[in-house]
C-alpha cells in the first residue's frame, strides 16, 4: 500500500507561486472551534506569501440580504483583491445567491457561476481549491484517471460537482454518489478510484472498496477531538494499493492552491 501523502504535493505548489504583497477578505459565520483552528492555520501560511487575511466575523443567524450587503461593500474595497467565505453556510442562506454576488475578479474559490462555468469549457484559471487538490494530488503521484473507473461521492458545490467536471476534463468515466444514490457498494467496488466526500467519520469501509483500488479520502471530521476523514483508514490500508491519509492528504494542497487562487486574481491587473 502506498500512502499519498499531500505535504511533498503542496510543498512543489509553493515552489511555482511568487509571493505578492495583497489582501484578502475571509467571511466567517460559525463558532465551531475545528473550523477555527483550521482557519488560523491556513492564516498563518498565507502570511508567509505576504497575503494580508482580514476576518469579517458574522453572526451565524444573518439574514441573507444582510450578508449580501457586506458582500458588495467588500466587492467595492479596492484594498480588497479576493474574498473567501469559510464553509459551511448557515442553512438559512442560499449559495447560488451568495457565491453571485462575490465579484468574479474577488472570487478565490471560484464559485461564482461565471467562474464555476468555464470548467465546462476547460477553463481552470480559478478552480474550487479542494476539488483542484484531487487533481494536483493524481498528477504528482503520476495517477493517469483517462479511460479510468472513478467514483466520487458526494455532490457539493464545493468539491464533488466541481471535481466530477475536472475528471471529465482529464478522460475520466465518472460516476458521482449521493445520499440518494440506491446500491451503493455495488458501485464502489467497481471503481479503479474511489474519492469520498461525504462528510461521515469512517464511514467507508473494506466492503465498499475493491482490491488494489486508489482510495482518496477528502473528509474531515471530528471524533473524540481527533480529525478523521470518510474512510476507515486502518479497515481499508491493506486491501488498497494506494490511500491518502487523514490528516496529511489533501488537505495541505487545498491551503496550497487556496494560496494560489489568491496570487493568480492579484495577476489580473
Amino acid at each position: 500500500m502506498k500512502l499519498l501523502l499531500g505535504k511533498p504535493v503542496a510543498q512543489k505548489i509553493y515552489q511555482r507561486i511568487k509571493p505578492k504583497p495583497m489582501k484578502i477578505a475571509i467571511i466567517v459565520l460559525t463558532n465551531d472551534l475545528s473550523t477555527i483552528s483550521y482557519l488560523n492555520s491556513k492564516i498563518r501560511k498565507f502570511f508567509e506569501f505576504q497575503i494580508n487575511a482580514e476576518i469579517i466575523k458574522l453572526e451565524e443567524n444573518i439574514s441573507e440580504n444582510q450578508l449580501l450587503d457586506k458582500i458588495n461593500e467588500i466587492n467595492e474595497r479596492p484594498d480588497i483583491r479576493g474574498i473567501f467565505i469559510e464553509m459551511p453556510l448557515p442553512k438559512q442562506i442560499n449559495p447560488l445567491n451568495v457565491f453571485s454576488k462575490i465579484s468574479p475578479n474577488k472570487d478565490i474559490e471560484g464559485l461564482n457561476p461565471l467562474n464555476f462555468g468555464k470548467i465546462l469549457y476547460g477553463n481552470e484559471f480559478i478552480v474550487p481549491s479542494t476539488a483542484k487538490a484531487v487533481i494536483e494530488l493524481l498528477d504528482y503521484y503520476e495517477i493517469s484517471v483517462e479511460g479510468k473507473n472513478v467514483v466520487v461521492i458526494g455532490r457539493s458545490i464545493i468539491v464533488g460537482k466541481p471535481l466530477s467536471l475536472l475528471l471529465l476534463n482529464r478522460n475520466a468515466t465518472i460516476t458521482i454518489c449521493h445520499s440518494k444514490t440506491q446500491n451503493l457498494k455495488e458501485i464502489t467496488k467497481n471503481a479503479e478510484i474511489l474519492i469520498c466526500a461525504i462528510g461521515k467519520a469512517n464511514y467507508i469501509n473494506r466492503s465498499f472498496v475493491k482490491e488494489n483500488s486508489i482510495v482518496i479520502d477528502i473528509g474531515t471530521n471530528y471524533v473524540d477531538g481527533k480529525l478523521v476523514g470518510d474512510v476507515h483508514f486502518e479497515d481499508v490500508k491493506d486491501l488498497v494499493s494506494a490511500i491518502t491519509p487523514v490528516p496529511g492528504g489533501i488537505g495541505p494542497i487545498t491551503t496550497a492552491i487556496t494560496i494560489e487562487n489568491c496570487l493568480k486574481l492579484c495577476s489580473l491587473d
